[in-house]
């Protein structure tokens, strides 16, 4: 918890990818830290824990894409409004 200032000062597009059955940090407290940053892609793996990457590759590989996809598509948008909120919020 001592490190929350940092999530809180990122203004650049984050992506977080949350395991549903995760053990290692609770789904409610990812779910609390992933609004921390100013603009956030929140996608929740119902069916993965602490290692969605690994349990659930596919999805996993398609979140990234398109995250990736979203950053080249609105980069000039992303420099000027970073000082909005946004997060978008995904179940998998």
């Amino acid at each position: 918890h001592e490190r929350l200032h940092v999530l809180e000062s990122i203004v650049k597009p984050v992506l977080m990818i949350i395991g549903k059955e995760d053990k290692a940090i609770p789904y409610a407290i990812s779910l609390k830290q992933s609004h921390l940053p100013s603009c956030a892609y929140i996608h929740v793996l119902e069916k993965s824990g602490h290692m969605g990457m690994q349990e659930e590759f596919l999805k996993t590989g398609k979140i990234l894409q398109d995250f990736l996809r979203d950053l080249a598509w609105h980069s000039d948008a992303f420099e000027v409004s970073h000082k909005s909120y946004h997060h978008t919020f995904r179940k998998h």
